[in-house]
C-alpha cells in the first residue's frame, strides 16, 4: 500500500457550494485492503482485486449491520449514476443533498430482493453480443458499439 497525502481543494455541487478537502490517494495491490470508517462506527471496505475492485463491502449483509445503506442515484440533467453509502439517521440530510442537487434514487440497495430486482432477465442475458464480449449484460453496459465500432 502506498499514500500520498494532498491538501488540495474544490468546488462541486450545481451551484459549486460544497467545498471537498481532498486528503490524498491510496494505491493497492491486488488483495489489498482498505477500511473507511465513520464517527458513528460505520465500516467500508474497499479491496483491490488484480480485475479491479470490490468499491465496498456487502450491500446487503455488512454495509447494513454498520449503519450504513447503498443507493444508486441518478443525476438525469447530466445522465450519470453514483452508489452513495447513507448513514442510517441520516436519511433527512440525504434527502435534503438530493433535492439540493436534483439527483434521485433510483434504487436501494440494502437487501436481497432490491439488489435481486436489478438483475437482468433471462432473456437479457441470452442476447447478441457485440462478437468481442461474451456477456450481454457487460456488453450492453460498457456501450461495446462506441468502443468496438459496431
Amino acid at each position: 500500500m502506498k499514500f500520498i497525502e494532498s491538501d488540495r481543494r474544490y468546488s462541486v455541487g450545481k451551484q459549486k457550494q460544497i467545498e471537498i478537502a481532498d486528503k490524498g490517494s491510496v494505491t493497492l495491490s491486488p488483495d489489498e485492503q482498505v477500511t473507511f470508517l465513520t464517527e458513528s462506527g460505520g465500516e467500508v471496505d474497499v479491496t483491490r482485486k488484480s480485475w479491479g475492485f470490490y468499491a465496498a463491502s456487502s450491500l446487503t449483509e455488512r454495509l447494513p449491520s454498520f449503519g450504513l445503506n447503498a443507493a444508486l442515484v441518478e443525476d438525469t440533467g447530466s445522465r450519470r449514476f453514483f452508489l452513495m453509502l447513507v448513514e442510517k439517521d441520516k436519511e433527512g440530510e440525504f434527502r435534503d443533498y438530493l433535492k439540493g442537487e436534483g439527483l434521485v434514487v433510483v434504487r436501494w440497495l440494502n437487501n436481497f430482493e432490491r439488489c435481486r430486482a436489478v438483475r437482468p432477465s433471462r432473456l437479457a442475458m441470452t442476447a447478441p453480443t457485440c462478437g468481442k464480449c461474451t456477456d450481454p449484460a457487460i456488453c450492453d453496459q460498457h456501450g461495446c458499439q462506441a468502443t468496438h465500432g459496431n
